[in-house]
């Protein structure tokens, strides 16, 4: 049904004494979270769940259908491991972008004695709030995110804002795209639009199939801690808290670290940042 990606702390055969769970929604590589992993080493051991593994979700993402199953029931799928992974030790719970609402449901999922010490939400906006744009995403901003992907998945910044898309139309904002990835090496001179347009339909697709999860997902107050980390560039600047103050039970935490929404997991400066609060909410000091 589901796979666990387990990278232990350093000793092989000492439990570490706190232990922290991550949903991976995609979009990224699992190796993104090495850098995070490796500085909190010495007391977590650290475990990442692939949401992409859930058979529903991978489904949908093969045939490009909606997804049937829930983001609820998708957080069901982790419980009983998440259980036998923490065993007895402090945890927190940790999810990036779209994982991020995926990690609160998980914490809610969690039996009130073993419930995490704090989630930690990079990126994310809260189920409830959402953006206004419905069925269809601008192609502004589909274009600018997928700028901000591209580069990052390619090792390169393309440096492209969302004034490079304003007013584009979606070829030519393809265009702009594929002539700076190839200035910058990210791509080979020689690329078509067409073929970069085949990543761009399957980035929307993926964004989409997230949205529809998200946006049907109500949950009442989330009554764990919840830190919310923000890189210096994200997808939904413009919004004040991304709507957590609105479903978290306490005042939220907010975190403010480097990178951009797809780099921030891979900027030494981030990484520190949310080491150090994941060490102070599960082990304290």
């Amino acid at each position: 049904m589901t796979e666990v990606s387990l990278k232990p702390a350093a000793a092989a055969f000492e439990p570490a004494p706190a232990c922290l769970v991550v949903m991976h929604p995609g979009a990224i590589a699992l190796d993104s979270y090495e850098p995070l992993r490796a500085r909190l080493a010495a007391r977590f051991s650290t475990i990442v769940f692939d949401i992409q593994k859930v058979p529903e979700y991978r489904e949908s993402v093969i045939t490009g259908s909606a997804v049937d199953v829930s983001l609820a029931e998708i957080a069901l799928r982790f419980k009983e491991r998440s259980l036998h992974e923490v065993a007895d030790v402090p945890y927190a719970v940790l999810g990036w972008s779209f994982g991020g609402v995926v990690a609160c449901a998980l914490a809610e999922a969690m039996p009130a004695d073993r419930k995490p010490r704090g989630v930690f939400v990079l990126d994310t906006i809260a189920p409830g709030n959402g953006s206004s744009f419905g069925d269809t995403l601008p192609d502004r901003e589909a274009l600018d995110w997928f700028a901000m992907y591209f580069g990052a998945n390619r090792g390169r910044d393309l440096k492209l804002s969302p004034a490079d898309f304003t007013g584009v139309s979606l070829e030519d904002g393809l265009g702009l795209v594929l002539d700076r990835s190839i200035a910058t090496g990210a791509l080979t001179p020689g690329t078509t639009v067409h073929g970069l347009r085949k990543v761009f339909t399957a980035f929307v697709d993926g964004m989409r199939r997230n949205k529809q999860l998200h946006d049907a997902y109500h949950p009442d107050r989330f009554q764990v801690p919840i830190t919310l980390v923000r890189p210096s560039r994200g997808l939904f600047d413009e919004l004040a808290s991304l709507g957590w103050d609105e479903v978290a039970k306490d005042e939220i935490h907010t975190l403010h670290c480097g990178g951009d929404h797809y780099t921030m997991l891979r900027d030494e400066q981030s990484v520190e940042a949310i080491a150090r609060a994941v060490e102070a909410t599960v082990l304290g000091g």
